[in-house]
């Protein structure tokens, strides 16, 4: 599908003839699960940025943005892996139900993503205490702050949130 040349990170259309962007990026994205693919659209709707962040998008930009947010997206995704934006953030607020005082945080430190995958694994508190060489107090205190964080209400809606939005490949 790609080609053989190395390739650092693709800028792809949602619009497309032949085969769309969403489609074009579930492919690579099974293919490729490391290669960065930032989604450049017209369309700002919630279903949307949410499909493609279970994808596994790394960005998300609007065809108007500006050239310079382009080109710091990029840089940010060669970087650090993802590129978030308001708009994403908006689009994951409305989907576990968000009200203009409960904001989903994305500020999660490695530990709370090594917990979040723990999490996703199946792992008890007893496992993950074991594995991270913390207590059971510690790690209980983490869910609740992952919890908050993203605005979810147990560990079931929280492994939800981190599949549908991507969260676990960050």
């Amino acid at each position: 599908m790609i080609a053989t040349q190395a390739i650092s990170i693709v800028l792809l259309d949602v619009s497309m003839p032949v085969m769309d962007g969403q489609e074009t990026c579930r492919k690579i994205k099974q293919e490729y699960p490391d290669l960065p693919v930032i989604m450049l659209t017209m369309y700002e709707e919630n279903s949307l940025i949410l499909h493609l962040l279970q994808f596994g998008i790394n960005g998300y930009l609007l065809k108007n943005t500006d050239p310079e947010k382009v080109v710091e997206a990029i840089e940010v995704v060669m970087k650090s892996g993802r590129y978030v934006t308001e708009r994403m953030i908006k689009a994951m607020e409305t989907s576990v139900g968000v009200t203009p005082e409960k904001k989903v945080r994305l500020d999660l430190t490695p530990r709370d993503k090594e917990i979040i995958n723990f999490l996703c694994r199946g792992l008890s508190t007893k496992a993950i205490a074991s594995h991270m060489h913390l207590t059971e107090t510690s790690v209980e205190s983490y869910r609740k702050d992952l919890m908050q964080k993203t605005c979810t209400r147990n560990v079931a809606e929280l492994i939800s949130f981190a599949h549908r939005t991507g969260l676990l490949s960050i």
